[in-house]
């Protein structure tokens, strides 16, 4: 009978040393997807990315190189998750529909066009290392060709697409880079 009585102080113990298990902390959660960080500037939905940004003169987004005669608007590829981090390469598009729509239904300033693609380029993959969380990469824009567009803002809807591993963010893979030709000091 002693040993009918020990029998569910027995099964606790038992039940508790079978839940030791990792620290929610060191656990993986999460989905892996994969973003721009710009788009998520100005939070909410609104992904617009001003170029400059107002922020103060250490840490702008762009920089201009006179002597190549380009301004270089900085902007990455990044991913969430607390998986290990493996090696993916992700494509660099754009989308002039997205901003032709934008201008259309008047949620652009007044001023803004679609920037010509024959002001910028942009590389076609970007490239991340294993082990690394995010790279940088750059819109660069003629110096010279934007001068021309004074007076105006210039926009491009820079976008992610086909991920060679994980999934992309839909909500922030894109974002909506608004150059204001006359704040830049060009």
């Amino acid at each position: 009978m002693q040993l009918n009585k020990q029998w569910p102080a027995f099964l606790l113990l038992a039940a508790l040393f079978s839940r030791c298990e990792k620290n929610d902390s060191d656990k993986a959660f999460g989905n892996t997807t994969i973003f721009m960080p710009q788009a998520t500037v100005s939070g909410g939905t609104n992904a617009n990315y001003p170029v400059p940004s107002g922020l103060d003169s250490a840490t702008h987004n762009y920089t201009i190189d006179s002597t190549a005669g380009t301004v270089t608007v900085l902007l990455g590829v990044s991913r969430s998750g607390l998986q290990s981090y493996q090696a993916f390469s992700v494509q660099v598009t754009t989308n002039a529909d997205t901003i032709n729509h934008l201008i259309t239904a008047g949620l652009l300033d007044a001023t803004t066009i679609l920037l010509p693609s024959d002001v910028y380029t942009l590389p076609a993959t970007v490239h991340v290392d294993a082990g690394v969380p995010m790279v940088s990469f750059n819109l660069v824009l003629d110096k010279v060709k934007l001068k021309t567009y004074a007076g105006k803002k210039l926009a491009l809807a820079v976008a992610l697409a086909n991920p060679t591993l994980y999934q992309l963010n839909p909500l922030i893979s894109t974002t909506i880079v608004i150059i204001n030709v006359d704040a830049l000091p060009i």
